[in-house]
């Protein structure tokens, strides 16, 4: 009896650990693309509505408080009341402050690359803060900042705007 009560123990034990330790989250997100840049860098509002953003993201837990991962993202708006779509790969590091209690802000960092309709490829440069509520639900401001090769040197496309993204890990 007492080894029974003993390996159930250990095996409650060690599967709680298991699910604390969870090391692979995917998530998929959604949200708003918001003008800012564009209002502040470009001299005034040239950004039409609606605007749309959809993304799927892989996340490895290096450790509890760092996640290593990539992003596969589509984003559509318009620039100066044209049409714009843009495809992105990116790699993120996020940092997560509080990963334990039940609202966890993090901050993170990512570089890829965009595919835009008009023909166009931009490495981007990807900052990004939010919050992670319970184990699921994450909120986050990402700003995909572009820049073109122009002779050599990058110069930035203030062209691209911000993202507020809801999402969901699992």
């Amino acid at each position: 009896m007492k080894r029974n009560i003993i390996l159930l123990a250990i095996l409650l034990t060690s599967s709680i650990t298991l699910q604390a330790q969870k090391k692979h989250l995917f998530e998929i997100g959604a949200g708003a693309v918001l003008p800012l840049s564009m209002m502040f860098y470009m001299g005034g509002p040239s950004f039409g509505g609606p605007a749309i953003n959809a993304y799927g993201e892989y996340r490895y837990a290096i450790q509890d408080h760092i996640h290593l991962g990539g992003q596969l993202g589509y984003k559509a708006y318009s620039k100066e009341k044209i049409p714009m779509h843009m495809i992105s790969a990116k790699a993120h590091l996020t940092a997560n402050i509080l990963p334990h209690r039940k609202v966890n802000p993090y901050a993170g960092l990512g570089i890829g690359y965009g595919f835009f309709t008009n023909g166009s490829n931009h490495f981007l440069l990807v900052p990004r803060i939010g919050i992670q509520i319970g184990k699921h639900l994450r909120i986050a401001l990402e700003y995909d900042m572009a820049y073109e090769n122009k002779s050599g040197d990058y110069d930035r496309d203030d062209h691209v705007p911000q993202s507020f993204n809801v999402a969901w890990t699992f």
